[in-house]
This record gives structure tokens, C-alpha cells and sequence, in this order.
């Protein structure tokens, strides 16, 4: 086979030999700038737009929750003291608190806790919620969030659990 590749080539007219070597050329700088480089850098410039938005709302979130400590939370949960459950108690707040409409899933997890699910809910309102909790003796177990692309907005997913 190389025999007949080189027998080829030598048949050529020196014009065409330079008009190959041309192409060869320009596909050798062409195919890693095009397959390689090209894809890694759009890559990398959307990924640095991801980490900007992400510090972005991770910056927002740290300026709310600074703003709630500062306002000392909200009042205490209405119904506060009464001797019912602890999910009806986490139920009747959320909406007393506009999350009502939020909560996707409330499951009890035992006697003294809760699982919650939250979908675009407002995060200000959370803690605020989360605070009137605190006040009557729930606390947050464990919590994890995930930011939304409209502002203020989270999905959350919460354990609360009675501290009595």
C-alpha cells in the first residue's frame, strides 16, 4: 500500500503536489483549532458565566439572610402554645407565613419530625418562617436549597423537629 501512495504521489504534477501539501498544511492548524480549541474555550467562557451567576446569588442570599438577623424575624407563629401536632403546627404556619401555596410535600418522619418540600418559594419568607418556628420550639434538622433562576426564588427541602 505505501509503495502505491508513493507511486501516486510521484505521478503527480509538481503543481498538484503543492496545492496537497497546501491542503495538508491547513487541515493540520485547522482540525485542533476547530475540534479542540474551539469547544474548550466556549466551554470555559460558559462555565465562567455560571460561577459569576452562582457567586451573584450566593451574594443576594448572604444580603437577605443578613437583612432577616437584622430585623430581629417575624412575630411568633399564630396558634403558638396550642396542644396540637407537629405537622399541623408546620402546616397551618407555612400558610400563615404565604407558603402555603409553596409546599409540595409535608410528611411526618416520627413523632417529633417533619420533612418538607418547598417549590419557588420566596426566601425571605422562609426564614422568616423558619424563625417563627424556631420560636416555638421547631428547628431545622437539615435543610438544602437550590436557587432558582428568578430572583429570590429557591426550591427547598427541609427536616424540622420539635425541640420537645
Amino acid at each position: 500500500m505505501k509503495e502505491r501512495l508513493l507511486a501516486h504521489w510521484q505521478g503527480l504534477e509538481p503543481r498538484e503536489r503543492r496545492i496537497l501539501l497546501a491542503g495538508a498544511l491547513v487541515l493540520a492548524v485547522l482540525l485542533p483549532w476547530g475540534g479542540i480549541w474551539l469547544p474548550l474555550s466556549d466551554r470555559a467562557e460558559t462555565l465562567r458565566g455560571e460561577v459569576a451567576e452562582a457567586r451573584a446569588q450566593q451574594a443576594w442570599m448572604a444580603a437577605a439572610a443578613e437583612r432577616v438577623r437584622q430585623a430581629g424575624g417575624a412575630t411568633a407563629v399564630p396558634g403558638e402554645g396550642r396542644a396540637d401536632s407537629l405537622l399541623g403546627r408546620v402546616d397551618r404556619s407555612a400558610g400563615d407565613y404565604g407558603l402555603g401555596e409553596r409546599l409540595e410535600r409535608l410528611q411526618p418522619d416520627g413523632d417529633q419530625r417533619v420533612r418538607v418540600w418547598l417549590e419557588r418559594a420566596d426566601f425571605d419568607q422562609m426564614l422568616y418562617w423558619l424563625d417563627a418556628l424556631a420560636e416555638t420550639g421547631v428547628r431545622v434538622h437539615a435543610l438544602s436549597l437550590e436557587p432558582l433562576d428568578a430572583p429570590g426564588r429557591v426550591n427547598a427541602r427541609l427536616t424540622l423537629e420539635s425541640e420537645s
